[in-house]
């Protein structure tokens, strides 16, 4: 799943919470909660914060529900 994310997010280093948010990502107000939950690691300048393009593909990849876990799920509750 890893590699789609490759492909989707610009080759930068950093991206601002702003402009995760411009890509459609992940709303700002959302950023905050997950920085402040520790589940976003981030890279603090100055008095902005940014997170590293590792790190947000990390953190999508690991909140990624495939389409084979829904439906082993799915057959499982019908059976």
């Amino acid at each position: 799943m890893c590699s789609i994310y490759e492909d989707l997010i610009p080759k930068k280093v950093l991206f601002s919470l702003k402009e995760i948010e411009q890509m459609g990502i992940i709303k700002t107000s959302m950023s905050k909660k997950l920085i402040l939950q520790r589940k976003l690691e981030i890279v603090k300048i100055g008095n902005k914060n940014h997170i590293s393009r590792i790190e947000l593909i990390r953190y999508l990849d690991e909140n990624t529900i495939s389409l084979n876990s829904i439906e082993f799920s799915q057959n499982k509750n019908i059976a």
